[in-house]
Order: C-alpha cells, then structure tokens, then sequence
C-alpha cells in the first residue's frame, strides 16, 4: 500500500464528491446566532425548514443531558429555554455528526462520536471551573477535533483500514500513523476546517490537539483541548481519577485547578455522554 500523500489529501478534502459539507441549515443559523440583531423567530424559522434537523435536535434536547423539567416540543421552546449557546452547540452536534453519517461505518461512527462528544463537555467543564468564557468556541473545538479521522475514512479507506488492524486509531498517536500510512489526523484535521471554513482557532486545535502540553502556560481554546484530550484515558476509566495519576508540567494551566473537581464533573455525565450518541446517530 502506498502512503498517503499530501497532495492526495489536499485533493480529497477539497474534492466536494468525496467529504461532506457542513449542512446549509447549520451554517445559515450558526451566522443568525452570532448576528445580535437575530431574533429567535427568525433562527427557528431557518432550522424547522429542515424537518430531519429539527427531529433529531429536539430529541436530543429532550434526553437527559439537559435534564428539562418541561418538554421541549419546538425550536423556540428550545432556543427560550435552552439559550442561544446551547442550542448552537446542540446545532453544532447534530449536523456535524449528521454530515458523516453513511459515509463512514457506523462502528467507527459511534467512536468518534461518543469521543467527540466527551471532549466537548470536558472542554466545557475545564473552562467553567477554571472561571473562562469563550463563548462556546471551546465546545466546538473540543467537539470537531478528531474529525480528521472521519476525512480519513471517507479519502481513503483502505489506509484507514490498516490503521484499525494495528490499533486503535484514536489512541496509537500521530507519530505512528505517519509511519504507517504516511500522514496523520492532525494534518487532515486541518485541511478539513480550511476547507468547512472553520475559524482559525479551531483549525489550529484540530492542527495541534496531540501536541505537548509543556507551552500551556496560560489558558487558550487550543490548551483546553490538548487538557481534555489528555484528561480522556481517566474519563474512559469506571473509578473516578485521582490528581496523583494526573501529572502536569511545571506551570501548566491547569495546575492551580482541581483536577478531582473536574473529573469528577465529568464522570458524572458519562451515561448522558452514551445517550447523546445513540440519539445523534439513530
């Protein structure tokens, strides 16, 4: 098998056959939700133009991740009761994980999503007990910054195949993807949020989420997600993590946090992590 090369990455991404686009509908309500002047008519409006959109956001509004006490029957329901940043990000789940859905296999799909979806929150988490607002940029960052695994799959499979023979793909490292199929996630990750026309702040996190955390010094969108993306192996464990198993380098952001607090924050919503992905994916 030949490796990948760059230019042949290149191409796919940008190959409009091959990997999908953002959906109309996400990109449109993203613009109005970020436009002060929008009104939540006009966003609802947009969104219940799309049926299957609004189904499967107001299904995943209704689970238990978001523990309404009232049913959320409409998009304006949604938008009043749920807010303008958690229907985006809610928005921002559904039709990305939805603009793979059929290109990949589904095994590999619920992964990334369940992966996807966890880093987000831990993201969100992190952000919160360190006392951060940015906007839910770091949701969306954490949300999309494996997505070059998917590009993978869709550009070329069989190297995508190799990869699951050797390992887990999501855990065995750039360095040996390189060696192996001759690229990595990283790398497409990028091309991919070029091409989606995805802020530079979130190209960069797809860019640079397995770099060390040794230059995290202060809190950015980028630093977040390498933390939450290095938290994981902890998240993914049944017994909640001790700081002691967590080591930091000198002067980490992150070292004047609670670690505890923040794992334990987390771990408290696996099983709506579980939910959220079998909703977004049915």
């Amino acid at each position: 098998m030949e490796p990948l090369s760059f230019q042949r990455l290149a191409e796919g991404v940008r190959d409009n056959t091959l990997l999908p686009s953002l959906p109309a509908a996400v990109l449109a309500a993203q613009r109005l939700v970020n436009n002060p002047e929008s009104s939540i008519n006009q966003i609802a409006s947009l969104l219940e133009a799309d049926p299957s959109m609004t189904l499967k956001l107001l299904k995943v509004a209704n689970s238990a991740y978001y523990g309404m006490r009232r049913r959320i029957d409409s998009i304006v329901t949604a938008l009043i009761v749920l807010g303008l940043r958690t229907t985006n990000q809610l928005l921002q789940t559904v039709g990305i994980i939805s603009a793979f859905s059929g290109r990949v296999e589904p095994d590999f799909l619920q992964d990334l999503t369940s992966r996807s979806v966890l880093v987000a929150m831990a993201c969100s988490v992190i952000a919160d007990v360190a006392g951060s607002r940015f906007n839910g940029v770091e949701y969306t960052a954490g949300l999309l910054h494996d997505m070059g695994h998917a590009a993978i799959h869709v550009i070329a499979p069989e190297h995508a195949g190799l990869l699951k023979e050797m390992g887990d793909p999501f855990t065995m490292g750039c360095e040996k993807e390189q060696a192996l199929i001759g690229a990595d996630h990283c790398q497409v990750g990028k091309l991919l949020a070029e091409a989606w026309g995805l802020p530079d702040i979130v190209a960069e996190c797809m860019a640079t989420h397995h770099r060390s955390l040794d230059g995290d010094k202060k809190l950015t969108i980028p630093g977040l997600v390498r933390f939450a993306v290095y938290l994981t192996p902890c998240l993914a464990r049944e017994e909640p993590g001790e700081t002691a198993h967590v080591p930091l380098p000198e002067g980490h952001f992150a070292s004047v946090l609670s670690l505890d607090d923040i794992l334990h924050a987390v771990k408290d919503r696996l099983d709506e992590v579980g939910e959220i992905k079998d909703l977004l994916i049915s």
